[in-house]
């Protein structure tokens, strides 16, 4: 799992306290990694698509999440009940 470093030091541990027992109950081999987002290309998408999520759950302003849908087939499955690594389908 790959976040944006934009955290500080505590806040990782923080994060880290409250998500690896979480992950671990999973059974699941994972890593965190703390990586500059503006730095990569895949975590900017995935900031886009939370955004656009965030903006029509919290604004109710479906208006980027109707763009993004009409540009890829997004799956909205559970990544961790599934235990799943696809997470949507590359454009035709």
């Amino acid at each position: 799992m790959i976040f944006d470093s934009v955290l500080t030091a505590r806040q990782q541990k923080a994060f880290l306290k409250a998500v690896k027992p979480i992950l671990s109950n999973l059974g699941v081999p994972y890593r965190v990694l703390f990586h500059p987002v503006k730095q990569d290309l895949n975590g900017q998408i995935a900031d886009y698509f939370s955004w656009a999520t965030f903006r029509s759950l919290e604004r109710n302003d479906c208006e980027a999440a109707k763009q993004l849908n009409n540009a890829v087939t997004w799956d909205y499955s559970n990544l961790f009940n599934e235990k799943r690594e696809i997470c949507w389908v590359r454009p035709k």
